[in-house]
């Protein structure tokens, strides 16, 4: 579905992000770009992250990782593909956490102090990693084939992720 903002319209599927007295969400700015903006509930507490002029960078999949006290979401860099960013929630300050080279990447959730990242590689379909200071540092194995991850919960003792009507789990670990 749609909602209005300011005038603008935006699809509201994952693009919403409570975290503490703040709302993360996605939205579009007057030349009809996507931008992540943040509001306190106040006209003077909303503004946007960060403002881009290129259509080719566009936020998605929202999460916030507890521990490094960030908000991470994916966006597509000006050659096509993924981008993996995070923020404190201050206008104009995001950082490039890691650039892929495929152009299906996911941000899942977060498992213990890592960013739970779905990515589809051209050779053997969609696969888990677990991402940490700038790198993916983890290939869970678990095999998805060719399906992405439509549910993900976690409780800091294990992951669920449902896919093709399937339900998985893991501790993060080669026998888990």
């Amino acid at each position: 579905g749609y909602i209005n903002y300011e005038g603008n319209e935006y699809n509201f599927n994952k693009s919403f992000l409570q975290v503490n007295d703040k709302l993360y969400f996605i939205g579009l700015n007057s030349s009809n770009s996507r931008v992540l903006k943040m509001t306190d509930g106040t006209l003077d507490g909303t503004f946007t992250i960060e403002e881009s002029n290129s259509h080719n960078y566009s936020p998605n999949h929202l999460t916030y990782n507890k521990n490094t006290d960030r908000v991470y979401f994916t966006g597509t860099n000006k050659l096509g593909k993924t981008t993996i960013y995070s923020t404190k929630g201050v206008k104009n300050d995001f950082i490039e956490e890691y650039n892929s080279n495929e152009s299906d990447v996911k941000i899942v959730g977060t498992y213990k102090d890592y960013i739970v990242v779905n990515i589809y590689e051209s050779l053997v379909g969609y696969n888990l990693y677990l991402f940490k200071d700038k790198q993916l540092t983890y290939k869970l194995p678990l095999d998805f084939r060719n399906h992405y991850i439509s549910s993900f919960y976690n409780d800091d003792k294990k992951m669920y992720f449902l896919y093709n009507n399937r339900l998985s789990e893991s501790d993060g670990t080669d026998i888990g």
